[in-house]
This record gives C-alpha cells, structure tokens and sequence, in this order.
C-alpha cells in the first residue's frame, strides 16, 4: 500500500486531456452523475487545483459527485462569515468528506477549519484524507492527521481506504458507497 504520488493524481486530468473517448464518458457520467445521491466535499488548497481535478475525475469514474467550492457560483467572492456558513451547510449535505492533505493545505487557513467540522458533523467513518506527500518531513504539525482514515493505492492498484494502524482496508468505490 502506497500513498497517491502527486503525478499520480494529475496523470488523471492528463489522461482525460489526451483521451477523446475518455472525455465522451466523462461527459456522459456528468450527466449520469447528476442523478447519482452520492456527493463528497473536497476540502483542498485552492493552490492546488490541478490535484483537485485528477481527484475528480477520479471520483467520477466510480459514479461519484465532488464538491468543489471554487466551482460553486454561489461561494462569495471575497471570502467572507456567508462563505463559512455555505461551507458548512455543504459539508453537511455532502455524504462524504475527502481532503486533499498537501504541502499547500498545510499552509492553508480554511482546511483545518473545514476538517474539524466535518469532523463533528459526519463522524470519523465518512472522512478519508488523500495524502500527498514528497516525504515524511511534511506532514510534521498534523499528527492529528492519524486519526482519519487513508486513501492508499492497493497491491493490486486499486485505490483502497485504510483505517489508522490497519492494513486491510475497504476499497475506494465501496466506501464512497456505503452510506
């Protein structure tokens, strides 16, 4: 088991680019997607929007809506106290919780904010956090991160989510899934 390479992720939104027929289908699951119950809240660093898409081009392929706030016409513009009470309500509604742990969301002000809400309001069974990593030393100051399950790549490179200290885990899709 492997944490998701930051190449990795945007290999995803590569593949869509040079794919015709990838972005046909992805097109059609945008619309199958519309219909699909299942919506997860990507809390991210806004720096890092090129991960962002991969993540949801992902989650796409599995059926799955994301939540992106920067994609939402009805976020304010400046951030402001209604930005907060959007996020919140989003979070709410949004059956699951992935944030994109990064070098830029570790710096960020509204990540950490958006994680503990979500985690008291949808409990430590519906929060993944996807890692992305260029060594250990970065994820010094988040040990609180070790409370929250992990999307790995599997030995058999499917994506998996693992629980702290386990190493079986419950597929990706599954997870997404299971409400």
């Amino acid at each position: 088991m492997a944490y998701l390479t930051r190449g990795e992720i945007l290999g995803f939104e590569n593949s869509f680019r040079k794919s015709a027929s990838l972005q046909k289908s992805l097109r059609d699951q945008v619309i199958k997607n519309a219909q699909t119950k299942i919506t997860v809240f990507i809390s991210h660093s806004h720096k890092d929007s090129e991960l962002v898409e991969g993540v949801r081009i992902l989650l796409s392929s599995f059926e799955v809506n994301a939540f992106i706030d920067w994609k939402d016409n009805s976020m304010p513009s400046p951030t402001d106290a209604q930005t907060a009470k959007i996020l919140k309500k989003k979070i709410e509604d949004c059956e699951k919780f992935i944030i994109i742990s990064s070098l830029n969301s570790k710096n960020s002000t509204w990540v950490p904010w958006e994680l503990g809400f979500a985690d008291k309001s949808k409990g430590l069974n519906n929060i993944a956090v996807l890692p992305v990593s260029e060594s250990t030393e970065e994820w010094k100051g988040l040990e609180y991160m070790g409370l929250y399950s992990k999307i790995k790549t599997t030995s058999n490179d499917n994506y998996g989510i693992f629980k702290p200290g386990e190493t079986n885990g419950t597929y990706l899709k599954s997870w997404l899934l299971t409400k």
